[in-house]
């Protein structure tokens, strides 16, 4: 009969924790949670990470095409002045101290003929009247000056100028001047000009081997092409993109974001020379970029990705060690009130769960020993020749043996729950009432 009880008590338990089951989560799955919890705030760390690292990375690009254009600035500088020092050369003729134009046109035919890059070297008075045009036989009608911005600077500072893009009178194409004035008592005399082709500009351009998608330009002065790598024929002399024309007028050197002559969205940096005037630019197209950016988070997201996948892995591990070991001991404390065999307990090196493991043995030894115990207890009860009565805190029956059905002529099933005094003293001998409170067993109870 405690047995039944015992089964009772179980099966009520188990309802109870069939119904609790809905609101439970498994171990492994907060253990999934707790790590990803753990890893949140990295995560979110990372995240802004991603943010300051494709900054950093786009100002490294950035410093770099700034850097690039300074040293192609300067090397445009350099190929200038080797034309300044030529014609500096050339202006300290004697020929030319002693007004000998005749003599100096032979002396300047043969400078030019030294130099592949010049088109033609003139010699002008500060009117502009061209005295000596090797483009043209000597004492040959020459008309004045053309480009007499640049012309005039010579005249007001008395220093060489590189002046900017034209189409030759003669030549009928685009060139550009490299101005000195020729001094006599710290006064103009004449000014001396070798007329250049851009193409020398544009062999620097193309030694820089940029990317096919990039676009390397030089402007003069006046923001007209000198040299550029995409259409470099077509484009001479045309002015540049609005947007580039704009950056140097805002500033001499710095990188914005804007488009080119064809519309392409672009990223450029320039740099303008205070000696010159020239300005080297490098246009850069955006997807570039914006690709920097995004490579730079996509390999922060990959790295926090493989890192939260690495957790959760780690939490399965883990929690199947835990997990493992737990379903086994559950089983075998469900195995314990059916008096079902119980498994041995799993090897652990949790101590905590190794601890459990030791309980539980303890636990199922001791249910072992007191099953046994009621067994023998129960035998003798059943044999017993004397009525045993047992009640809960009501005097409710709970339990009769065999002799005690015999005395009263009841049933377990009949008097169970029932208060004992009704089937035992309910009347006297003569039939009267038998109150309860001359029950001497009802006084026993507290």
């Amino acid at each position: 009969m405690a047995n039944g009880e015992v089964e009772t008590v179980h099966a009520q338990s188990a309802a109870r924790g069939h119904g609790l089951q809905a609101n439970r989560s498994s171990l492994r799955w907060h253990l999934r949670w707790l790590t990803l919890g753990t890893l949140a705030p990295i995560v979110l760390v990372a995240a802004g990470g991603a943010g300051w690292v494709a900054q950093r990375e786009r100002q490294a690009f950035e410093r770099g095409a700034q850097y690039r254009v300074l040293a192609l600035s300067t090397a445009v500088d350099a190929q200038v002045a080797s034309s300044i020092k030529t014609l500096q050369a050339l202006a300290a003729s004697e020929r030319l101290a002693k007004d000998d134009v005749a003599g100096f046109d032979a002396e300047a035919r043969s400078a030019r003929a030294s130099q592949p890059d010049w088109l033609a070297v003139n010699l002008a008075l500060p009117s502009g009247r061209q005295l000596i045009n090797t483009s043209r036989p000597f004492g040959a009608q020459i008309p004045d000056v053309a480009e007499r911005e640049s012309f005039d600077r010579v005249l007001r500072t008395a220093a060489p100028i590189v002046g900017n893009v034209a189409l030759g009178p003669f030549e009928r194409q685009h060139a550009f001047g490299v101005r000195v004035p020729v001094l006599r008592d710290g006064v103009v005399r004449y000014v001396l000009t070798a007329v250049v082709r851009p193409t020398s500009i544009h062999e620097l351009l193309a030694a820089q081997r940029l990317p096919d998608d990039w676009v390397g330009v030089v402007l003069d002065a006046n923001t007209r092409i000198v040299a550029r790598t995409l259409d470099p024929l077509g484009s001479v002399g045309k002015y540049a993109a609005e947007s580039l024309r704009a950056a140097v007028a805002r500033t001499p050197e710095g990188w914005f974001h804007g488009t080119t002559l064809e519309n392409f969205d672009v990223y450029t940096a320039y740099h303008q020379s205070p000696i010159s005037g020239w300005t080297v630019a490098i246009a850069i197209p955006a997807e570039i970029i914006v690709g920097i950016a995004t490579r730079a988070v996509a390999v922060v997201a990959l790295a926090a990705l493989l890192a939260v996948g690495g957790a959760v892995l780690l939490a399965r591990l883990l929690g199947r060690r835990i997990t493992t070991p737990i379903a086994a001991f559950a089983a075998t404390a469900r195995a314990l009130p059916r008096g079902e065999p119980a498994s041995p307990a799993p090897s652990t090196s949790i101590s905590e769960l190794a601890n459990l493991g030791a309980a539980l043995e303890q636990a199922v030894t001791a249910t072992r020993a007191n099953a046994a115990l009621q067994r023998q207890l129960a035998a003798v009860a059943d044999n017993a020749s004397v009525a045993l009565f047992m009640t809960d805190d009501r005097q409710h029956c709970t339990f009769m043996n065999p002799a005690a059905e015999r005395m009263t002529g009841y049933t377990l099933e009949e008097v169970r729950a029932k208060p004992l005094h009704d089937f035992i003293h309910h009347t006297r001998s003569d039939g009267r009432p038998f109150p309860i409170s001359e029950c001497r067993i009802d006084r026993t109870f507290p």
